[in-house]
């Protein structure tokens, strides 16, 4: 996908933050998806793109599902974060071979466009992670 920038690992994948992420069912949709952001203006390095099993794994990874980190939050509950269970649905979609797609926002402006872009693509399960919230936009 030219237009998406792919997770090499997960050292890339970081936290999102001012993102907005959904899921995506098909491959069509997410072509479409990608090329109404193009067309819109974002540029592929605001566009995260994240496909089936094997980028399941770098959400794990990155999330501290597997590793040191995923032993510190079975032991100390509260270290979790509180966002877990938005990432989860993420990481199901994921293994169900569905693609998640991710995009930088920077104003409320933006959100709003991408938001109605990705509701017209059949995206699902729209969620803005802020700074210090996060927000279901649609379920």
């Amino acid at each position: 996908m030219r237009d998406a920038r792919k997770f090499e690992d997960e050292e890339a994948l970081g936290h999102p933050i001012d993102q907005l992420c959904a899921i995506v069912q098909s491959q069509h949709s997410l072509d479409k998806i990608i090329h109404t952001l193009g067309k819109n203006g974002f540029k592929a390095d605001a566009i995260g793109l994240l496909q089936g099993k094997k980028d399941a794994q770098k959400l794990d990874q990155a999330t501290g599902k597997q590793g040191l980190l995923a032993k510190v939050a079975k032991m100390w509950p509260e270290f979790g974060d509180r966002d877990s269970a938005y990432l989860e649905q993420y990481r199901k979609a994921l293994i169900q071979d569905k693609a998640v797609v991710g995009i930088a926002v920077r104003d409320e402006n933006e959100a709003s466009k991408v938001r109605q872009i990705l509701k017209s693509g059949g995206a699902r399960f729209l969620v803005y992670f802020g700074e210090f919230v996060v927000e279901v936009l649609e379920p």
